[in-house]
């Protein structure tokens, strides 16, 4: 089968062709990595910055460029914004659709039409219009590299405990072929009767071949040395479950094996482990985190989790506010500000508490 061109991929080639200073093309790099298949930045600008010892501003500035690219909509932080580039991008921000998302996108998901109307100061039926055109934008930016086959998935690498507790990394061969280069054509290439022309080509092909070898061989390595670097640090979440995932950005894995941070990216794009977790998909190891006044830091996976465990416990009569929802992550020792509970909420496909109550 052809390997396909993931979201992933194709964004780090836009930036590779781009001609952005290299110190905003770092920070780039950390933003593709960490979108979803969706396209969607998961983390925020605070986080990256703060995270990496990335000043604000050019934290901003790299997530622009990163926007600027294609598919239109990509790296937006929520529906709302997504939907606000594609109308920008058309040239449509006069319009009475961008007015729609811009102000009112919690109505409009409700079709609250009169409302919003009344609003905008425009009739119910220029609202339907609108909602119909606005109904025709790209809500998945990520869509077009979403594969339509469901293959069966073979782990690149075995993350196991060994006999002496401690964590080890290899490398799964069974799936690959072993590639050498045919001993015919070594042959005939030492052969008196072969012909310089002939000669010339045939080393020519052997040392492609030898250089694709070498880059496997290469691939592999480096996939393994990523995948110790992360058995290090995730060793209480192969232990424990998804709770104790600590936050680790690629950056940082490529400092300690010495590489870009673009190897890392491409290198565990596609790529998968098995782990006592389960079978995971590499790039799901990699999370920014929310520091805490204690100096710790906590996953963005492991706050989603928790709010919906406290969501799941609610009374649906009486559904908790995002106010609520701080104070009791704070009781949990996780100090975060409402508009980020909002936003993790929103990710995860929670409504607001109006929403969320049963008469």
């Amino acid at each position: 089968a052809v390997a396909e061109t993931t979201l992933h991929e194709s964004l780090l080639e836009q930036l590779r062709l781009s001609g952005i200073e290299d110190s905003i093309k770092t920070i780039c790099v950390e933003i593709i990595g960490n979108l979803d298949d969706r396209g969607y930045l998961t983390t925020t600008i605070e986080e990256l910055a703060l995270n990496n010892d990335w000043d604000w501003y050019d934290v901003e500035d790299a997530l622009g460029h990163v926007q600027n690219m294609e598919p239109v909509g990509v790296a937006s932080r929520d529906l709302r914004e997504c939907l606000l580039k594609q109308l920008e991008k058309a040239g449509r921000e006069q319009t009475l659709e961008h007015r729609m998302i811009d102000r009112h996108i919690d109505l409009l998901g409700r079709r609250r039409f009169p409302e919003i109307a009344k609003a905008l100061g425009v009739g119910v039926h220029d609202v339907q219009e609108a909602a119909a055109r606005i109904a025709h934008l790209e809500y998945n930016p990520g869509r077009e590299y979403a594969s339509v086959t469901h293959d069966i998935v073979s782990p690149d690498v075995y993350i196991e405990r060994d006999s002496s507790g401690a964590y080890t990394v290899r490398a799964n061969r069974d799936h690959l072929p072993k590639l050498r280069i045919s001993r015919s054509y070594k042959d005939l290439i030492a052969q008196a009767t072969t012909s310089s022309e002939v000669r010339s080509y045939l080393r020519e092909k052997v040392r492609s071949g030898n250089f694709l070898i070498n880059s496997l061989a290469h691939r592999e390595e480096t996939i393994v040395r990523i995948s110790r670097e992360i058995a290090k640090r995730q060793w209480e979440f192969f232990d424990k479950g998804p709770r104790f995932l600590k936050p680790m950005t690629m950056s940082e894995i490529a400092e300690v094996i010495e590489v870009h941070e673009t190897t890392v990216s491409r290198a565990v794009a596609g790529k998968y482990a098995s782990t006592p977790q389960g079978v995971l998909e590499l790039r799901s190891l990699f999370s920014t985190g929310v520091k805490q006044a204690d100096g710790e830091e906590v996953t963005n996976k492991k706050i989603k989790d928790l709010l919906g465990e406290i969501i799941d416990q609610e009374d649906p009569k009486k559904p908790l506010s995002d106010d609520r929802l701080v104070k009791l992550l704070s009781e949990q020792r996780i100090k975060v500000a409402r508009r980020t509970v909002a936003k993790y909420r929103t990710e995860m496909g929670i409504l607001s508490s109006s929403q969320r109550r049963v008469y």
